[in-house]
């Protein structure tokens, strides 16, 4: 299944996570993190899945935050991506 994740910046500095336009996480400025189980959340994996990671940013603002937190899924997806089906 084609899924797509988008990792969006606002202009309070919160990243918010998708997944298929569902709204997954917050990620606070106070924290700035996330764990795997909640990257393993996000991602509702199941074999033959293959993601896209988008990201967007209203102001401009922390554009190295969000470059990190995207790079991070673009890893991930690149890894899911590449298990194929038994």
């Amino acid at each position: 299944m084609e899924k797509v994740i988008k990792v969006k910046m606002y202009k309070d500095k919160s990243i918010k996570i998708f997944l298929n336009d569902q709204e997954k996480c917050t990620i606070d400025i106070e924290s700035r993190s996330i764990d795997a189980e909640k990257l393993y959340e996000i991602l509702d994996f199941s074999p033959g899945d293959k993601f896209n990671v988008l990201s967007e940013n209203e102001s401009d603002f922390d554009n190295q935050v969000l470059e990190f937190f995207k790079g991070l899924f673009i890893d991930i997806a690149n890894k899911a991506n590449a298990i194929e089906l038994a």
